[in-house]
């Protein structure tokens, strides 16, 4: 196959992934060297040795490193940093009317600021021109509600307080070989913020903590401006994913992702009973909000 077709099939299989009904084997692999302790190497590559024997054509063959810690099962994690269908049970929710081991806590944005609830599909096509885990205020100091700038202009809000500890970044890197004959993929998951109690489990994109040592790996929205291309949000979470071609950054909080604990009772981090992360988006002129 002509090189340039071949880098087509692998890109455009690279973004079917999802719908790709993929055989699954599980085994120790050759160590490759990473970048950064939360890097992991995959590679997709179409194999021809048997595409004689196939009526459509090569198979793709995607494969990925993963290390795990305690009893991780290592198809779920590879599942989860591919961005692959995992199957899991709901998640456990707090009764609504018991507020004494802390939880997810959404706040009613007050103000002139206030455009009013996030059409569903507004922010897809769009580019991120900012974001921000550190949105706004009782007038004592900050909630920690997570905001993205969309065109320079209106911010999209999710009002759910130390937002930082609910939301995986995933950022994906796309490189093919030189030779066009495989695809190169660095998937960097992390937490965007954590207590430095949940560090040893949970490193972040950004820990600014008095006496720790900081992070600060998020990257200048203003200066990469990726277009949004996914949106979609539940009860339990959403997902909104921005970028092309060789880069993507991928927003998401959902059962299916793991969480750090709440850093002061050491309790689990989990929504309450009626509370709907899809119902709480809103859209506002601008950052400054009050709560």
């Amino acid at each position: 196959m002509d090189p340039v077709r071949m880098s087509h099939v692998l890109y455009n299989t690279w973004l079917d992934r999802r719908t790709i009904a993929w055989h699954v084997s599980d085994k120790t692999p050759t160590p490759r060297q990473k970048s950064h302790s939360t890097a992991y190497p995959a590679t997709l590559v179409l194999d021809y040795a048997a595409a004689s024997a196939l009526p459509n054509g090569p198979t793709a063959r995607l494969s990925i490193d993963v290390d795990l810690a305690d009893a991780q099962d290592p198809v779920e994690k590879a599942k989860r940093l591919l961005d692959l269908p995992i199957v899991i049970a709901p998640r456990y929710r707090r009764p609504g009317n018991d507020r004494s081991f802390g939880g997810a806590s959404f706040h009613t944005i007050k103000g002139a600021s206030v455009i009013g609830p996030m059409p569903a599909q507004w922010p897809v096509d769009r580019t991120i021109t900012a974001y921000s885990q550190y949105l706004g205020s009782y007038g004592q100091g900050g909630v920690g509600l997570s905001g993205w700038q969309l065109n320079g202009g209106s911010w999209i809000v999710l009002p759910i307080s130390d937002s930082q500890s609910w939301i995986t970044l995933t950022k994906e890197e796309m490189n093919p070989s030189a030779d066009r004959a495989r695809l190169d993929i660095k998937i960097d998951q992390r937490i965007i913020g954590v207590h430095p109690n949940g560090m040893q489990e949970f490193w972040p994109w950004e820990h600014r903590y008095c006496s720790h040592d900081p992070i600060m790996d998020l990257p200048d929205f203003a200066q990469l401006r990726p277009r949004v291309v996914r949106f979609a949000a539940t009860a339990s979470g959403f997902l909104l994913e921005a970028g092309d071609g060789g880069q993507t950054w991928r927003f998401e909080m959902g059962d299916h992702l793991p969480r750090p604990r709440w850093g002061g009772t050491g309790t689990p981090r989990d929504l309450y009973d009626g509370e709907n992360v899809a119902a709480t988006f809103i859209l506002t002129h601008g950052c400054y909000l009050d709560v």
